[in-house]
């Protein structure tokens, strides 16, 4: 009875050695496999950036410039009197009109007249008479009936005379200008991707044995 107990003890403890050793070489001996890991990485991109820019460009524009230049401006005078009287029977009437040069330029003067009277409207110019400065003169006509109305006109000789004048001109200038322009950059993104790793894991892992004796495995 007790060789038979010492067997089985033996034969029992020899098991377990083996299975020990076997355990041990399982998770010894690596099998490699192919597995997909996910990762992120930066990747180049092209994009297209816009930019303002002051560009310089030539243009005209057009300015005054103060010159001297000679006008003909008409002789300054002076109105001292202005009267019509119609003659005693009414059908007749004067018209006339007194000037002073008052210019510093002697010259010629003369008058246009527009009349009405109750025969009807009429119009006439005066011979030039010519004026010393501060000279005066009394310019008359004679219109047939009686007066109602009348309006003159004042002409004179003309005097040079040199004045500053605004000439208009050009000129070419250069400026600047704000400009949209556009270029090519490269920029580096967050990419997610996928590569093939290869991995090893025990004999026993590969045939699922330390699913079932996971504390023995390791």
């Amino acid at each position: 009875m007790k060789k038979k107990m010492i067997f089985w003890t033996l034969l029992g403890i020899g098991i377990l050695v083996v299975i020990g050793g076997l355990i041990i070489a399982g998770n010894l001996i690596k099998i490699p496999y192919t597995t997909t890991e996910t990762y992120w990485a930066k990747e180049p991109q092209e994009v297209t950036k816009t930019y303002i820019e002051q560009e310089t460009y030539t243009t005209t524009e057009t300015y005054y410039e103060e010159v001297p230049c000679v006008k003909d401006i008409p002789l300054s005078y002076e109105v001292l009197e202005e009267k019509y009287s119609d003659n005693f029977w009414g059908t007749s009437c004067n018209v006339w009109v007194k000037l002073k040069n008052i210019d510093n330029q002697a010259g010629s003067f003369w008058v246009e007249f527009d009349v009405t009277t109750t025969i009807g409207s009429s119009s006439t110019s005066t011979n030039p008479k010519y004026l010393r400065s501060g000279e005066s003169y009394t310019f008359n006509r004679k219109f047939d009936g009686k007066y109602q109305d009348s309006s003159y006109k004042v002409h004179t000789t003309t005097k040079s005379e040199v004045e500053m004048c605004k000439v208009e001109k050009e000129r070419t200038v250069v400026k600047k200008r704000p400009v949209t322009k556009s270029k090519p950059e490269v920029e580096y993104k967050d990419v997610q991707k996928t590569k093939d790793v290869v991995k090893h894991q025990s004999l026993f892992n590969s045939w699922g044995i330390c699913k079932t004796l996971s504390l023995l495995c390791f």
